[in-house]
């Protein structure tokens, strides 16, 4: 066996494939957790959303003579309570056309996102659970 000299270039495929082997282990590490971030983000994005679109209802509700609660979400919208009609945060349900609704009571139930039976974030009484 040749010992390597002080003027040899380049590295050995042992040296390589340690490197290779340290790059693979960092990357099964990081992918997994990247995912259950998104995931997570797109939740909290949900729940935001909700809590806005309930917020607006509540407004529409006490600005409104009989007191009812909007039909929908683009109720909300024409009158100016909301800019824009919230997106959903999972690109499929809004392919799908899947979005946020508005129940008689004014709780506002799930844009097809996998959070539950559907979320109810506001109350009879006005707060959020």
């Amino acid at each position: 066996m040749r010992l390597r000299e002080a003027n040899d270039e380049g590295y050995t495929l042992i040296e390589l494939m340690v490197v290779v082997l340290i790059v693979g282990v960092l990357i099964a590490i990081a992918v997994p957790t990247q995912g259950a971030a998104l995931d997570g983000t797109r939740t909290r994005t949900c729940r935001a959303n909700q809590r806005t679109i309930a917020g607006a209802a509540q407004m529409f509700k006490a600005a409104s003579s009989p007191n009812l609660y909007p039909d929908d979400v683009a109720a909300l919208v024409t009158r100016g309570y909301l800019k824009r009609a919230p997106a959903c945060p999972s690109g499929t349900a809004a392919e799908q056309g899947i979005g946020y609704s508005i129940d008689a009571s004014g709780g506002v139930i799930g844009d097809g996102l996998d959070v539950g039976s559907g979320w109810i974030v506001s109350d009879h009484d006005g707060g959020f659970h």
